[in-house]
C-alpha cells in the first residue's frame, strides 16, 4: 500500500471515528474547524487519486448514526448535507457556478444554528444559551457531568427515548425547509411566510439579497451580533430563492447545489504543543505555559496559552508532541480545551513539573492547601524584573517607555535592582546609551518619562 492510499485510509478512518462521536455521542473530540479540514483534505487527495475509489468513504455519504429503540421512518426525499464556504471568494465561486447554469438569482440567507395529508417539514432544534447555563447549574448540583456546550445538550436530549426528559430540556426550534414547496409557491421566502401562517416558528432574521455582496455584507452584519444573540449560531445558509431555479440545479450525492452554509471563522481549533514551560511573576509565582505550532484563531494568531498550575497539567494530561483543542476563554486569552487522546504519540512522556526555579535555580516551595508553586527568593531575578516592570506600569505610575523588556536589560546591565533605581537612572547616561536601541535621545525620553 502506497503512502498516499495510507494516508486515505487514515484520513477515512479518523472521520468516520468524528462522525460516531458527534451524531452518536453527542461528544465530539475535535471541534468542526479539525473536522471540515480533514474532509476537504480527504476530498481533495480523492480528486487527485480517482483509483483509490470507494463508495463508503465518507466524503460519499451525509454523516448521522441512529439511536437504538426509536422507530425508523423513510423520508418522502433525501435528507442531505450542505456544501461549506468559509470566506468571500468561496460565496463568490458559488454564485459564478449557479449563474453559469442558470443565470442570475435572488439569494435567502438564514443564521446557520448548528443542528396523505402528510407535511414534509425540516428544522433545527436548539437550547438557548440561558437554559443551557440553567441545566448546567441543576446538573453540577447533582454531582452529574456538564454538557460542553448547548449543541451537545440539544441533541442529547433529543435522544432521550423517555420524552417527558425531552420535554423538561427547555429545546425550541426554527424550521425553515418545505419539500415540496414548489406546488404551493414560487419562492423559498414564500415558502417561509406560509410556514409562519400555519403557526411554524420561522427564524425572523433572514434576508433577500439580490447578489452575493449583497449576502456578504448582511454575513458581516450578523458576525457583530452573533455574540448578543439568545442561541449558539456557527455560521449562515445561503439559499437560491427561486424554487424552480432550484429545481434545474439540483443535487450531488450529498448536497443541494443551490445552497452553501458558510461557516464563521473557527473559535476552537487544533494544534501540536511543542513546548511546555514556565515563567515566575513578580509574587514568585510559577506560572505553566504551552507553546504550540501557531494557529488562527476568532482571526487572531495564537502560539501561547497559560496552563495555570501542576494541578491543571495533571487534570487534563497536557504533554509535549500532544495535539490539542485550543480556544480563546472569554473571547481573549487563550486557553487549552483538551487533548485529542487518539492522537497521541506512543513514546510520550507525562510532563513533570520543575522541582527549581527556572531562572534562579533555587526550589519551589507549593504551599500547604494551594494549587499554585512559588519561588520564595526575593532576589530572583525574575521577580526583580517583574515588581519593576509592575511599577512602571500602566495602572500604576505609568511610565512611557519602561516596560518590562526594558526593565530587563537595565537590570541586567545591573542599572535596576529595585524600584527605588528607577530614579537613578538619570544619572547612568553613559552606561544606558551603551545598551541596545538606546540613543541620545530614547534616554532623554526616558528620563522626561520618569520626571512626569
Amino acid at each position: 500500500m502506497s503512502d498516499v492510499q495510507k494516508h486515505i485510509e487514515e484520513l477515512r478512518r479518523l472521520l468516520e471515528l468524528y462522525n460516531l462521536q458527534y451524531y452518536r455521542d453527542d461528544n465530539p473530540s475535535v471541534p468542526d474547524s479539525e473536522y471540515d479540514r480533514l474532509m476537504n483534505e480527504l476530498k481533495k487527495l480523492e480528486a487527485e487519486h480517482p483509483e483509490f475509489y470507494d463508495a463508503n468513504s465518507p466524503t460519499q455519504r451525509v454523516g448521522g448514526a441512529v439511536s437504538e429503540g426509536f422507530t425508523k421512518i423513510v423520508h418522502q426525499r433525501n435528507m442531505l448535507s450542505l456544501g461549506n464556504g468559509y470566506n468571500y471568494e468561496d460565496l463568490k465561486q458559488f454564485e459564478d457556478r449557479i449563474i453559469s447554469e442558470v443565470g442570475p438569482v435572488e439569494y435567502i440567507v438564514e443564521l446557520k444554528i448548528d443542528f396523505k395529508e402528510e407535511l414534509d417539514i425540516r428544522g433545527e432544534v436548539y437550547m438557548p444559551r440561558s437554559v443551557f447555563r440553567k441545566l448546567n447549574e441543576e446538573r453540577e448540583s447533582r454531582g452529574e457531568a456538564l454538557f460542553a456546550n448547548p449543541r451537545n445538550a440539544a441533541a442529547g436530549s433529543i435522544r432521550q427515548l423517555d420524552s417527558r426528559i425531552a420535554a423538561s430540556r427547555g429545546l425550541e426550534a426554527y424550521w425553515y425547509h418545505l419539500p415540496g414547496a414548489e406546488a404551493f409557491v414560487r419562492t423559498h421566502e414564500e415558502a417561509l411566510e406560509l410556514l409562519e401562517k400555519q403557526g411554524f416558528r420561522v427564524n425572523p432574521l433572514r434576508r433577500k439579497c439580490r447578489n452575493i455582496d449583497e449576502v456578504w455584507a448582511f454575513i458581516q452584519e450578523m458576525a457583530q451580533k452573533r455574540p448578543d444573540l439568545p442561541y449558539d449560531i456557527d455560521g449562515m445558509v445561503i439559499k437560491v430563492n427561486d424554487l424552480a431555479k432550484q429545481q434545474q440545479l439540483g443535487y450531488t450525492v450529498k448536497y443541494p447545489k443551490w445552497a452553501i452554509a458558510y461557516k464563521f471563522p473557527a473559535e476552537e481549533v487544533v494544534t501540536k504543543v511543542v513546548d511546555i514551560f514556565c515563567t515566575v511573576g513578580r509574587t514568585g509565582k510559577v506560572t505553566p505555559n504551552a507553546r504550540f505550532i501557531p494557529v488562527e484563531i476568532a482571526q487572531t494568531n495564537v502560539e501561547f496559552a497559560t496552563l495555570h498550575n501542576e494541578d491543571y497539567i495533571k487534570a487534563k494530561d497536557i504533554r509535549v508532541n500532544d495535539s490539542v483543542v485550543v480556544h480563546k476563554a472569554g473571547d481573549i486569552i487563550p486557553e487549552v480545551v483538551k487533548v485529542i487522546m487518539e492522537r497521541r504519540p506512543e513514546n510520550s512522556e507525562g510532563y513533570i513539573f520543575p522541582k527549581t526555579c527556572p531562572v534562579c535555580g533555587m526550589p519551589l516551595h507549593r504551599f500547604e492547601d494551594e494549587a499554585d508553586t512559588y519561588c520564595i527568593n526575593s532576589e530572583c531575578p525574575a521577580r526583580v524584573v517583574e515588581s519593576i516592570a509592575h511599577f512602571a506600569s500602566r495602572d500604576a505610575m505609568n511610565i512611557d517607555g519602561l516596560g518590562e523588556k526594558k526593565v530587563e536589560m537595565f537590570h541586567k546591565a545591573g542599572l535596576l535592582n529595585r524600584v527605588e533605581d528607577i530614579f537613578e537612572l538619570k544619572y547612568s547616561r553613559d552606561e544606558i546609551m551603551q545598551l541596545d536601541k538606546m540613543g541620545s535621545k530614547s534616554f532623554d525620553n526616558l528620563v522626561n518619562a520618569i520626571e512626569e
